[in-house]
């Protein structure tokens, strides 16, 4: 059921990113799609991204996409919509994050919820509140492994290979339902611009995740029109009661318009 959800949310995703970038929306800030490359750990994935700004009256919009394949297949969206309020940005945001070693197993994550910011100095403080869907991905196992090296599978069987998977690569996905509490800085640093994000679950017992993510990004003019973008995040989370480690790199090759 979550993977049908899953393609659902997708393709109200893609028909989202259609009507933005070729209607008459009003757009002040650049608009960009390009090519992007993805490292957690030893996986990498490769694909596309795009990254849509635009305005409806008062309300500033953007919306982001990734879409990658490789060692994992990945992919995330982001959509959020802000407005001024009494000297707050007041805002709400739907987030969805897909991730598997194979389209029948994937996993997906998708938050919805609202948050209110305000500047103090040369930092972006956020506060907001979210509820989050989940569904776990499927690891990948040894007798999948060797059968796709060519190995005879009917020798195999019975030795519960399909049983023995590799060491965890990144944050797992919890499934089930879960809210969150939201706190967000962002800020400008001499060689990057830096946004951290705590995330406690507040609905859950024992098997709560509560999540750290630290984010550093810098970007280079290649050109008029392209840029290439470099991002590396870091992120821990408390799961099963072990504490979880993700690193990921991610460069974009980006063609504004």
């Amino acid at each position: 059921m979550f993977l049908k959800n899953g393609r659902k949310n997708w393709v109200w995703g893609a028909l989202l990113l259609a009507l933005v970038m070729f209607s008459g929306v009003n757009a002040d800030a650049d608009r960009s799609i390009g090519l992007s490359v993805n490292q957690i750990g030893p996986d990498v994935s490769w694909g596309a991204s795009a990254d849509i700004p635009f305005e409806m009256g008062a309300a500033k919009c953007e919306l982001e996409a990734t879409v990658q394949s490789g060692d994992q297949i990945l992919g995330k969206s982001n959509l959020e919509v802000s407005v001024p309020v009494a000297g707050f940005d007041a805002g709400i945001f739907t987030k969805t994050k897909l991730k598997g070693y194979s389209v029948s197993d994937l996993g997906r994550a998708t938050d919805i919820g609202a948050k209110f910011g305000r500047t103090f100095g040369d930092v972006q403080v956020s506060l907001g509140i979210f509820g989050r869907n989940g569904g776990v991905f499927g690891p990948p196992n040894a007798l999948k492994t060797l059968e796709d090296k060519g190995y005879d599978v009917s020798t195999l069987r019975g030795l519960g290979l399909d049983a023995v998977n590799p060491a965890p690569t990144g944050l797992s996905i919890k499934a089930g339902n879960s809210v969150n509490a939201l706190l967000e800085a962002e800020f400008d640093l001499s060689f990057a611009h830096v946004r951290l994000q705590g995330m406690p679950e507040l609905s859950g017992a024992e098997d709560a995740v509560h999540q750290l993510i630290a984010t550093l990004s810098s970007s280079w003019e290649l050109g008029t029109q392209l840029e290439l973008t470099g991002a590396l995040d870091v992120g821990f989370q408390t799961f099963d009661g072990e504490l979880e480690r993700e690193i990921a790199n991610l460069w974009t090759l980006d063609y504004d318009f």
